[in-house]
């Protein structure tokens, strides 16, 4: 779960609530796994490609905590970048691939050189 408020154009934000109207329901997923409250819950089905400045450990976000132990992970400033209708939902990020990511940018902002 995220939430991304910054990256759309006016005529998207004027369209967002009828793209997404079909896909609202009463409350949280059973997949989707967070602390966060939310005024509307979608079912994941429409996949959603996002940009940021960085991968950053927080408490509020749940994203590989099974690996971080301290929290999650969380994109530090998020804007939305596009739909994706060539992608599932079972095709999204998983967070290893996430977890890895966040690891392999640290090693590079510390000058550690990756054995992979």
């Amino acid at each position: 779960m995220s939430k991304v408020g910054a990256g759309f154009s006016d005529k998207m934000l004027r369209s967002l609530s009828k793209i997404l109207e079909p896909y609202v329901i009463r409350e949280k997923h059973r997949l989707v796994d967070t602390g966060m409250q939310a005024d509307v819950w979608f079912e994941p089905v429409r996949f959603v490609e996002l940009a940021g400045a960085q991968l950053t450990v927080s408490l509020a976000h749940k994203v590989a905590h099974e690996l971080i132990k301290r929290g999650g992970l969380a994109l530090r400033f998020p804007r939305f970048a596009r739909f994706r209708d060539d992608k599932t939902a079972e095709q999204a990020t998983s967070a290893r691939e996430i977890y890895d990511m966040s690891r392999s940018a640290t090693r590079r902002q510390r000058g550690v050189k990756s054995s992979s």
